[in-house]
């Protein structure tokens, strides 16, 4: 291989990728394996948290719309109440 015109370029991108240079999602890093024990539970921690912040917002707004709605009827019976009725006064 020494004898190869394009040894340097082998080289250069050989040290790339040992050093971690992204060449676009086809080189993993070397440094990737297993989880710690620590880093699993951690990744445990934040799926949760995330799927708990999820839910509570589906439940916000879930909340909103059945207080708007009711807040909208309520609205319209004050709005009807208001309204003159001509057989009443006869």
């Amino acid at each position: 291989m020494e004898n190869t015109p394009n040894n340097d370029l082998i080289n250069s991108i050989c040290d790339a990728i040992s050093s971690g240079k992204n060449f676009g999602g086809w080189t993993d890093p070397l440094d990737e394996g297993l989880p710690g024990p620590a880093e699993a539970k951690q990744r445990q921690k934040n799926k949760t948290a995330k799927f708990k912040m999820i839910q509570t917002q589906e439940k916000d707004r879930d909340r909103f719309l059945a207080t708007t709605g009711k807040k909208r009827l309520d609205a319209e019976i004050r709005d009807n109440r208001l309204k003159v009725n001509t057989f009443r006064n006869r």
